[in-house]
């Protein structure tokens, strides 16, 4: 239980990092588009922007049904991609290593492969589990009004 007190900060963190994409086309839509925003100072806007969306994406986190369930699947699809076959393909090109050294990360890249498969038939299946329990609080069995 300990733990959980920095569950909040490691999603603030995350949500700042892969968010970055967004935050930019956002901020450089609303300089190009927004009459007046010119004149708000840079740091300002960023503090207004980054606010507005991570209530905007916590609201919608809220009252998704099952949301620890879809992160979980979108987790184990961007997995293996993003910390595993793309830096070991950009260290391999870059760095030329040994043929020894290419074969045990090769072998790393197959092992996150697998365990990332795993775990999204692992999400798959909870969230089919979820999905087939699920009523809407005003759709409940047995109530009548």
């Amino acid at each position: 239980m300990q733990g959980l007190g920095l569950i909040p900060l490691c999603v603030s963190l995350l949500m700042q990092v892969f968010s970055q994409p967004v935050f930019h086309a956002l901020e450089t839509a609303l300089v190009d588009h927004a009459p007046g925003v010119k004149r708000v100072p840079t740091l300002l806007l960023r503090v207004i922007v980054r606010s507005l969306y991570v209530c905007f994406t916590t609201s919608v986190a809220v009252v998704m049904p099952f949301f620890t369930d879809i992160i979980g699947l979108v987790g184990a699809l961007v997995f293996w991609p993003a910390a595993v076959y793309y830096p070991v393909r950009l260290y391999c090109k870059l760095y030329k290593p040994r043929r020894n050294v290419v074969l045990l990360m090769q072998i790393m890249n197959v092992v996150a492969a697998v365990t990332s498969l795993l775990a999204v038939i692992g999400a798959s299946w909870n969230i089919k589990q979820h999905v087939s329990h699920f009523t809407f609080g005003w759709l409940g069995h047995g109530h009548s009004g």
